[in-house]
């Protein structure tokens, strides 16, 4: 029986290997979208990276210097130091990612054949054969691998505290580079949090319950917040970093500096010309220049930009790109020539002069609901609307309806198209080539949406099977519960469903109220990450539903 066993593991094994293999090589034969133009996105990583490479930190201060986070240049530059081309550390991150994850989840489900499969259907997710993850030099490939570093670390310390020490201290440190990481890759990754407060709070639970001396409490739920220190620390010395370079101790200007407050009062003007399309209307600019003389001077530059290409045939500018405008304007008054210090003090002053309006009646503020300071709210007329862009959005993401993957040429001018090169070091396709030069890649790119057809073919149907799955999850749990069977492993089991679930739930809620004004093609980059983390609850769920039928199929048969 040992041997037959044996002989098992070892076909697996042979079989993990060899699609592990085929994986990479069909990462590697992907070629890049390199977008050279794309100043606020791609090619702005790619100068933090040039920067941080120099040791400038993120170059001259610009208006363009805290509208990202650096861990994705970070990682470009870790790339370049140690020659891996960027195709190849990009999906060797992601095997590391599900790797962890089931080495992680095997402490409470010992099962080869569970631990395969998800794997398998981790290994080929389409979130990682996405246009926009693999192929764009940008982060949402780094963000959905760190998502699943994370929500492995967290899981790891959750369900080793008690027993294992040294993987404890493993997966401590795991959580510790991986959460602050993470956090510094997109200006929204709190999204995480409620995972990784909840996973930290029921570990803490767990030694409570366990210990019985006060001082091996204290010990252990040190150790269990010590992720939570770290990213502390980190977020301390990132803005310190930045007050000693530029004069704003933030990180980026949409979540610490007064530009933050001066786009949350142009945001909550009451204005009925403003729609989901519109964010800050012409007229609230308006507005809002009768009452800030501060603001007033850079008007002339603002209705330069509304005469450019910026508006669109309504001459109004679309969502959060008026951000980008607000700041050129200002950029072009010569405001961020002054430094850091200056620009926060002239935002500063808009800011209360905004204020001082508000109190005085002189403009209203709207009754819209905000879930975050920088994004549009949404009101009562809005409300049927937007819950019908949910459900769209919610199929789009399960269908992979918005899927992309192709041969894309190369945009910018050369000096930017080398920089991307030499920080890449893959293979891409130049603005002049002959697209039939790349038969070999084309044939890749075909395989690989052959793949993506069988997830968007199923993912509805693995969805509302998944649904059953953990609604009958959730029916054992309370009946254990009732005859006071406790099951650590399958409480364990659920609390992880659970809590990756009501993560997703928060992730899903946040793109689509922001990209109301986008195509569904951005709800689906935006959001791409949850795919993997809804595989893995499938995948938990699926495990529990057949555990439950065999089971049920033992009693019936006895």
């Amino acid at each position: 029986m040992k041997l037959r066993l044996e002989k098992k593991d070892k076909i697996l094994l042979s079989i993990l290997i060899f699609l592990t293999f085929f994986r990479i090589v069909l990462a590697m034969k992907l070629p890049l979208f390199i977008q050279g133009n794309a100043m606020y996105d791609d090619a702005l990583f790619i100068e933090y990276a040039n920067n941080i490479l120099r040791l400038k930190w993120l170059g001259d201060f610009n208006f363009l210097t805290y509208a990202k986070g650096c861990s994705f240049s970070i990682f470009l530059v870790l790339n370049y130091i140690l020659g891996i081309p960027y195709s190849l550390s990009l999906i060797l991150l992601y095997i590391f990612s599900i790797t962890l994850f089931i080495v992680t989840i095997k402490k409470i489900i010992n099962n080869r054949y569970f631990l395969f499969f998800t794997y398998i259907y981790l290994l080929f997710s389409p979130v990682m054969l996405h246009s926009e993850n693999i192929q764009k030099v940008y982060r949402g490939g780094v963000i959905t691998s760190f998502a699943l570093i994370v929500i492995s670390g967290i899981i790891g310390m959750y369900t080793r505290i008690l027993d294992d020490k040294n993987k404890m201290k493993i997966y401590i440190l795991i959580s510790s580079v991986s959460l602050s990481f993470f956090c510094f890759l997109k200006e929204d990754s709190i999204w995480i949090m409620p995972f990784v407060i909840g996973g930290l709070f029921l570990t803490i639970v767990r030694v409570l319950k366990n210990e019985k001396k006060l001082i091996c409490i204290i010990k252990q739920s040190f150790k269990v917040l010590i992720p939570l220190f770290v990213l502390l620390l980190s977020n301390l010395t990132y803005k310190t970093v930045n007050y000693i370079y530029y004069g704003e101790f933030s990180i980026t200007d949409r979540n610490g500096t007064y530009f933050k407050d001066v786009i949350n009062d142009l945001l909550i003007i009451d204005d009925k010309s403003r729609n989901k399309n519109y964010w800050i209307t012409r007229s609230m600019l308006e507005s809002a220049y009768k009452v800030s003389p501060t603001l007033n001077t850079i008007k002339d530059e603002m209705d330069k930009k509304y005469d450019s290409s910026w508006a669109d045939e309504n001459g109004e500018i679309h969502g959060d790109i008026i951000y980008w405008v607000i700041k050129e304007a200002v950029n072009e008054e010569g405001i961020y020539q002054k430094g850091g210090k200056e620009v926060n003090k002239f935002y500063k002053k808009i800011h209360k002069e905004l204020q001082k309006g508000f109190n005085d009646g002189k403009i209203k503020k709207n009754e819209d609901f905000y879930i975050s300071s920088v994004a549009k709210g949404i009101n009562k007329s809005e409300l049927k609307e937007y819950l019908k862009f949910v459900k769209d959005s919610k199929r789009v993401l399960l269908t992979h309806s918005e899927y992309e993957l192709g041969l894309f040429k190369a945009d910018g001018n050369a000096n930017s198209i080398a920089n991307f090169n030499e920080f890449t070091m893959s293979q891409f396709i130049l603005p002049d080539a002959d697209e039939n030069m790349y038969s070999l890649s084309l044939y890749f790119i075909n395989i690989s949406k052959k793949i993506v057809k069988f997830y968007s073919t199923t993912g509805i149907y693995l969805y509302n099977f998944f649904v059953i799955s953990f609604i009958l999850f959730f029916i054992k749990i309370v009946k254990n519960i009732y005859v006071k069977k406790i099951d650590q492993e399958l409480i364990s089991k659920f609390l992880i469903t659970l809590g990756i679930f009501i993560n997703c739930i928060a992730l899903f809620i946040g793109t689509t109220f922001f990209c109301r004004f986008l195509s569904f093609r951005k709800v689906y980059d935006y959001s791409s990450v949850i795919f993997p983390l809804i595989q893995i609850i499938e995948m938990i769920c699926f495990y529990e539903f057949f555990t439950i039928i065999k089971n049920l199929y033992r009693k019936l048969k006895n």
